[in-house]
């Protein structure tokens, strides 16, 4: 019968062993021929790609506009989009259905080159048509929807509950309530 201890141990050099021969294969990746840009060496790092974020559809989304709108500022940031009428541009972009519709005087000004105004007049419009307007009173009401429900697990339960619990707020007692 193999110990706890020597469990740990075979478990703790075999996992030495594989980060070890991680390392060696990163280090020894052959060459794919791919064309360094000029003014960077080969020992540069490499930067990551960060994916667009989805699309925006205003109400039908399936994500609510405050995380879209977040992962669209990291996205923009990221990116290095800092002119106003570039970011303009690429938040129109990424908007589709009912929210397009709603900013389409942008699109026809973008298309016709006139101009856009400020990134927060642009925002502030956005936010005044999507924003949740009492996040606290939609935590109540989605975490006591979701205490409702039936679910299979604990984990199943707990993930959502978890989220919106501290939004909603309720004392400490009215939340043990629910549970």
């Amino acid at each position: 019968m193999v110990t706890l201890k020597e469990a740990q141990e075979k478990t703790t050099t075999y996992i030495i062993g594989l980060e070890s021969r991680l390392n060696n294969a990163i280090i020894n990746v052959p060459s794919t021929g791919i064309q360094q840009p000029a003014g960077q060496s080969s020992q540069s790092p490499r930067r990551i790609k960060l994916l667009d974020p989805p699309k925006y559809l205003g109400r039908k989304s399936s994500e609510n506009f405050e995380t879209w709108f977040m992962n669209l500022l990291i996205w923009l940031d990221y990116n290095h989009f800092t002119d106003d009428k570039d970011k303009i541009r690429q938040a129109n972009a990424h908007l589709e259905g009912g929210a397009a519709l709603y900013m389409k005087e942008y699109a026809i000004k973008l298309a016709s080159g006139q101009d856009v105004g400020t990134w927060a007049e642009y925002t502030r419009k956005l936010k005044m048509a999507y924003k949740m307007l009492d996040p606290k009173c939609t935590a109540q009401s989605l975490l006591d929807a979701h205490c409702a429900n039936h679910h299979k697990t604990m984990i199943a339960f707990a993930e959502n509950f978890r989220a919106y619990a501290p939004e909603s707020g309720y004392s400490d007692e009215d939340v043990i309530i629910k549970i």
